[in-house]
């Protein structure tokens, strides 16, 4: 999941960039390319996420259940959310080269602040609960370790805090669509 939001916002950051042949030549909604950059992205979590339901189902059996079927919910939440982001960025992107390099150190920072790479007890633990309780990455994974790993249905709350930062961030997307879509013709 993690190389899927890096490669959509990474990808998404330069989408406009990568497609100014076509949107110098045709007038499509500049939202398409970020959406293509996201589903090619998808389509590669689905075929690498195959491998993750075999092993949980071979070292963790007495997970395997109805359960199961929360964490497909995974695949629309994560690009529902990530598609509006991956547009943000590709505004920006196409105004200032340099957002996908820097973005690339902004997402490793992320990772070490995120219960990615560490245990969300060792943020709870160390008194920065708001890493944990404010960031959709961890209600993301949590909506696909909790069935998988736990044999448990995720928590309502991870449903709603994903659904509600995918809503504030299309919000966004869509404000600085209607501004700077114009504009972006001039800065590719």
């Amino acid at each position: 999941m993690w190389d899927f939001i890096v490669t959509s916002t990474i990808g998404g950051a330069s989408s406009f960039v990568m497609a100014d042949a076509y949107i110098k030549q045709c007038r499509h909604p500049l939202a398409i390319y970020t959406l293509r950059t996201v589903t090619a992205a998808m389509i590669v979590l689905l075929f690498a996420s195959a491998p993750l339901f075999a092993w949980a189902a071979i070292v963790m059996p007495q997970n395997v259940g109805l359960c199961w079927l929360a964490a497909f919910a995974i695949y629309p939440l994560i690009a529902i959310l990530i598609w509006p982001l991956a547009t943000l960025l590709a505004y920006l992107g196409a105004r200032f080269r340099d957002v996908p390099h820097a973005l690339t150190l902004v997402l490793q920072a992320v990772w070490f602040v995120s219960p990615v790479y560490f245990e969300a007890k060792l943020f709870r633990g160390g008194g920065m609960d708001a890493l944990v309780d404010f960031n959709p990455v961890y209600h993301l994974l949590q909506i696909i370790r909790a069935p998988l790993l736990s044999g448990m249905w995720p928590a309502p709350e991870n449903y709603a805090f994903v659904i509600a930062s995918a809503g504030i961030l299309a919000l966004l997307a869509i404000a600085v669509g209607a501004r700077a879509e114009r504009r972006v013709i001039f800065y590719i």
